[in-house]
């Protein structure tokens, strides 16, 4: 199946086509050795869009994979030299997924570095919500209270670099 995609970056956007692993790739550090569980793909499927700010992004139609669609794509992935990687159940969202790839890869605790991460989102949605209100004080504060809630979570990770 060919799917078209925008590969979105500092000179704008790129209207592109390929399969799947190709619009999978256009997704800034989405795919590299491992493959991502079925939940994980297609959440981030269904969004249409992947931002990664200066590291660029893509948009594509929203769309999920079927099971049997996962296994060929799995086996694509892992012929290109990928790993199926067993993960636990809650492991549902992109973050989700960096979160236990920093279990497995760097021995960061993930249950502590979930709660940690949970802090920020939380506060990235109530900021969303305060400039969307146009709210510029409370904006203003949680743009600070993000700042350090982000800080805990790099201080956490760097507790784990030897």
């Amino acid at each position: 199946m060919t799917y078209h995609y925008k590969v979105l970056g500092m000179g704008g956007e790129v209207e592109q086509r390929g399969d799947l692993v190709d619009l999978l790739n256009a997704i800034p550090y989405f795919l590299d050795k491992y493959v991502p569980p079925l939940a994980v793909i297609n959440t981030v499927l269904k969004r249409g869009e992947a931002d990664a700010g200066m590291s660029g992004g893509a948009s594509w139609d929203p769309f999920t994979l079927s099971s049997e669609e996962y296994e060929m794509l799995t086996q694509t992935l892992e012929a290109r030299g990928l790993a199926a990687l067993e993960c636990p159940d809650w492991v549902i969202t992109w973050m989700d997924w960096m979160i236990w790839r920093y279990e497995v890869d760097k021995g960061v605790p993930a249950i502590q570095h979930r709660e940690l991460q949970s802090v920020c989102t939380a506060l990235e949605r109530r900021l969303e919500q305060a400039e969307r209100d146009g709210d510029s004080e409370a904006a203003g504060r949680l743009h600070l209270e993000l700042y350090e809630a982000h800080q805990q979570v790099n201080a956490y990770i760097d507790s784990f670099r030897k």
